[in-house]
C-alpha cells in the first residue's frame, strides 16, 4: 500500500458529509464578517479580499480558532510565498531549487515558519484530546483499520495540514475572484443571480442548508472553474509502462497536462470561450466526465473538491446578496496571471450596496 493511498484514506473522515454543516457555519461567519466591513462606494481589491476570506475560512476549519489574528496574517503571507515558490519549482531541476536566491530563501523561511506553527498546534491538540469539530481533530482521531488501528504521525498530520492550507486558500480565492469578474462582464447573468439569492435567502446569510436551492449560483461556480481552473497546469509521474493513444510512456516518465486547455476544447464544449452557466443545467447534455477536471481526476483527485466548491458557492451567494461589484474606469481588462493557480492579478472593483 502506497503512502499516498494510506494518508488519503486516513484523511477521508475529515471530509465526511456529517462534518460539512459545521464547516459551512464557519464559512458563512467568516464571509459575513469580511463583506460586512465593506462600505458603500468602497474600492475593493477583490483578489486580496478573497485571499483574506479563504485564509480565515481555512484556518478556522482547520484549527477552530487556535490562531490569533496577527499570526493568521503572517500565515497568509507565508502561504502566498510558498504558492509562488511551488510554481517556480515545477520548472527547476533539483540543484537550482537549493541555491541561496532571494526567492528560494523566502520560500524556505515561509515553509519553516508554517511548519513550526502546524507542529505547535498539533502538540496542543493532542494534549487537549477534545474533538473541536475541525479538520485537525478529524486528522488526529483518524485510525487505519487496515493497519492495526494506527493513526497519523505528527509529521504526516503536519504535511497534510500544509497541503490543505495551500490548496484551500489561493485556489478558492482565485475562483471567487474570477466569478465576480465574469459577473461584472455579464450583467444579465448577474441580475439572474441577484433574483436567485433574493428569493432563496430572503435577506439572510447563505448557509450550507441553502446550497441545494442555490442552483444558478452553483452553476456559475462550475462554469468559472471550467473557464479559469485554478489548477491550470498539473504533472504526474508514470509508475509503470503505459500506453497513451499511440504513445508508449515508460515508467518514470513525467507527464504534463492542462485542465485549462482541456476545458477550452471545441470538440468537448459548444462555444468554449463563452461564459454560459446554463451549460451545466442537468436538463442539457453534459460533457464527458473526464472533460471537466478542475480538481484533477483519478486516484489523486483533490480530496477537498467538495469543500472548495461549498466555500466558493457560499462566498459568491453571500457577496452578491449584499453587494454589486463593478469595474473601476480603466480596470476592466482582466487577464489570467500564471502562477501556482490561475489568478486574476490586481482586480479593483467598486462595491455598491444592493
Amino acid at each position: 500500500m502506497g503512502a499516498h493511498h494510506r494518508r488519503r484514506r486516513l484523511a477521508q473522515p475529515a471530509f465526511h458529509p456529517d462534518r460539512f454543516p459545521g464547516y459551512g457555519r464557519t464559512m458563512t461567519a467568516c464571509i459575513e464578517e469580511m463583506t460586512g466591513s465593506w462600505t458603500p462606494g468602497q474600492t475593493v481589491e477583490v483578489t486580496a479580499e478573497m485571499m483574506s476570506i479563504t485564509s480565515q475560512v481555512t484556518a478556522a476549519t482547520l484549527f477552530s480558532g487556535s490562531l490569533p489574528a496577527a499570526e493568521l496574517g503572517l500565515l497568509t503571507g507565508d502561504v502566498k510565498t510558498i504558492a509562488s515558490g511551488v510554481f517556480r519549482r515545477m520548472f527547476l531541476i533539483p540543484p537550482l531549487d537549493r541555491l541561496p536566491t532571494r526567492g528560494n530563501r523566502a520560500y524556505q523561511s515561509a515553509h519553516a515558519r508554517l511548519r513550526r506553527t502546524c507542529d505547535r498546534i498539533i502538540a496542543e491538540r493532542r494534549a487537549d484530546g477534545t474533538d473541536h469539530g475541525d479538520l485537525l481533530s478529524a486528522l488526529v482521531a483518524a485510525r487505519d483499520v487496515e493497519d492495526g488501528g494506527r493513526g497519523m504521525t505528527d509529521a504526516e498530520i503536519s504535511d497534510t495540514i500544509l497541503t490543505f492550507f495551500l490548496a484551500g486558500t489561493e485556489t478558492t480565492a482565485s475562483t471567487v475572484a474570477w466569478a465576480l469578474d465574469l459577473l461584472a462582464r455579464h450583467p444579465e447573468i448577474e441580475q439572474r443571480l441577484h433574483t436567485e439569492v433574493d428569493t432563496v435567502l430572503r435577506g439572510n446569510p447563505a448557509t450550507y442548508a441553502d446550497l441545494p436551492r442555490l442552483e444558478l449560483t452553483g452553476r456559475i461556480v462550475t462554469e468559472t472553474l471550467r473557464l479559469y481552473p485554478a489548477a491550470w497546469f498539473l504533472t504526474r509521474s508514470v509508475t509503470e509502462d503505459t500506453r497513451l493513444g499511440r504513445h508508449l510512456l515508460p515508467a518514470g516518465t513525467s507527464l504534463v497536462y492542462s485542465p485549462y486547455l482541456i476545458h477550452h476544447r471545441p470538440d468537448l464544449y459548444t462555444d468554449p470561450e463563452t461564459f454560459d452557466p446554463d451549460r451545466w443545467d442537468p436538463e442539457r447534455p453534459q460533457p464527458p466526465r473526464s472533460a471537466f477536471i478542475p480538481f484533477a481526476i483519478g486516484a489523486r483527485k483533490c480530496i477537498g473538491d467538495t469543500f472548495a466548491t461549498t466555500e466558493a458557492t457560499l462566498a459568491l451567494a453571500n457577496i452578491t446578496a449584499r453587494w454589486s461589484l463593478k469595474y473601476l474606469p480603466g480596470h476592466d481588462r482582466t487577464r489570467p496571471i500564471l502562477g501556482a493557480s490561475l489568478g486574476t492579478g490586481e482586480l479593483q472593483m467598486r462595491a455598491t450596496p444592493r
